[in-house]
């Protein structure tokens, strides 16, 4: 062992015997005194980083698997540690004199912190360990009923909470703080069961009870200090936030949105919840002029309103130009899967059913069994089913594979500019998959057409008797 870290161990352990008598007499130096010893370690090395700074530091472990060193941090906080790959939390503040227990053959589950803060470094990993048990039935939780589920989410966050009570020398505003973030974690599994439950129980639209998220309604959308330190309170904000506003009509739902921004204080979470508004204005989003008032009103941002302004305008002439009973724009000599060149105008006389998709999309690939049975269903009617692939030309090969490979009906075209195509600019696609119904004459009766898996399409045709 060096000289140096002979001195650095001597002051460790003399620090740690008085730090024992009273761990909350802290001698609050600049730097962390981080010791330890590592049982069936293969590197040579245990790296420290700062997970909210770019501090990064590697010891070396001895052959006897010790070590020692300085940790010069330059605030307190959240930082992990990693040893042959594997790596956990930690928790450092200057002053903090730490020594390290850990066996890597059994990681998590043999680490012991010893000296100053060492009961907040042990709570954190024994949280680890609960979170992670917790995960192992996931599918088994969100496929209870919703009591049964709440009941049980419940359990789980009190479980935590009473963790904080096994350790006696926890800061009171890190116990406030744990709670508040056990909180949170409590409401994303909230949020989140409306979504999994039908994943896991095979349950076709289904919806929560009205009262299930009553508990977000008193969400606090303005705590700076968790935006900054929760990435789950962070989430949050913009999942129950867009919660709360798309389950109103549409006039609550803009009153819901400008009031909550007008009260928010902390600039972060207002730009975070304003820029999601701004990516919510499009040509296929029927309240987009409203969410544009929004911002006019509440944001601060120049340049945004001044892109949104342009943005909006832009939108008004694609309206414009393909509002229903408007003449199609059209396409020329697109490459036709089954040989040759094809163009709009070749279909006069018939309805037209556009499907606008690529190989890369998932949703528009979803949609292929629903446009298929749809497909079969008008076979001998006076209506035309045309895919158009805005694939980039080196994905050519990829588009007739899929086509042979998915068996597509209908005529299938690819088209001669991907996005950049004239005819998909003219409508204004900025999204796949994109529908387009054109009647016999070549006139618009819907430029956004409801997808296949939408019962509402098939009303449309019975409607026009196609």
């Amino acid at each position: 062992m060096k000289i140096e870290s002979q001195i650095l161990l001597l002051i460790f352990c003399i620090s740690f015997l008085f730090s024992c008598k009273n761990e909350n007499k802290k001698e609050k130096v600049q730097y962390v005194l981080f010791s330890g010893n590592i049982k069936n370690h293969i590197d040579q090395k245990i790296k420290i980083y700062g997970d909210d700074t770019n501090f990064q530091k590697v010891i070396d472990i001895n052959k006897n698997g010790s070590f020692s060193d300085t940790l010069k941090i330059n605030s307190k906080g959240n930082y992990s540690f990693l040893i042959d790959q594997k790596r956990t939390n930690m928790y450092l503040d200057r002053g903090d004199q730490l020594h390290l227990s850990v066996d890597v053959k059994n990681f998590e589950q043999s680490i012991i912190f010893q000296g100053i803060s060492s009961d907040i470094n042990n709570y954190i990993i024994q949280k680890q360990i609960l979170d992670q048990t917790f995960l192992l039935d996931h599918s088994t939780l969100f496929s209870k009923e919703v009591n049964e589920f709440k009941d049980q989410i419940r359990e789980q966050k009190q479980t935590k909470n009473n963790l904080l009570k096994k350790y006696s020398n926890l800061e009171k505003e890190f116990i406030s703080s744990e709670i508040r973030k056990n909180h949170y974690e409590y409401l994303s599994q909230l949020y989140s069961y409306e979504g999994l439950h039908p994943y896991f129980t095979n349950k076709i639209n289904y919806k929560t009870p009205k009262s299930f998220l009553d508990e977000f309604k008193n969400f606090d959308f303005d705590n700076a200090i968790d935006f900054e330190k929760s990435g789950v309170y962070r989430k949050l904000c913009f999942d129950i936030f867009f919660k709360i506003a798309d389950e109103k009509d549409k006039v609550s739902s803009v009153n819901f949105m400008k009031n909550q921004l007008t009260k928010i204080k902390t600039t972060k979470i207002k730009d975070l919840l304003i820029k999601n508004i701004a990516n919510r204005i499009s040509l296929k989003n029927n309240e987009s002029k409203d969410l544009y008032e929004i911002i006019m009103q509440v944001s601060d941002d120049q340049q945004l309103k001044t892109d949104l302004t342009n943005k909006i305008k832009e939108i008004q002439k694609i309206q414009e130009r393909t509002a229903r009973g408007q003449n199609s724009p059209t396409f020329v000599n697109y490459v036709n899967s089954k040989g040759g060149n094809t163009s709009l105008i070749d279909f006069k006389g018939k309805y037209l059913f556009l499907d606008i998709w690529a190989t890369w999309c998932g949703s528009c690939i979803k949609e292929f069994p629903y446009l298929e049975k749809i497909k079969k269903k008008y076979k001998n009617r006076n209506i035309e089913f045309i895919g158009i692939s805005i694939d980039k030309e080196e994905k050519y090969s990829a588009w007739k594979k899929m086509v042979k490979e998915k068996e597509l009906g209908g005529i299938q075209l690819f088209a001669d500019n991907d996005w950049n195509s004239k005819f998909i600019q003219d409508y204004g696609i900025s999204s796949i998959p994109r529908f387009i119904l054109i009647d016999p004459t070549g006139k618009i009766i819907e430029a956004i057409a409801p997808p296949p898996s939408n019962p509402k399409l098939i009303e449309i045709f019975e409607n026009l008797k196609i």
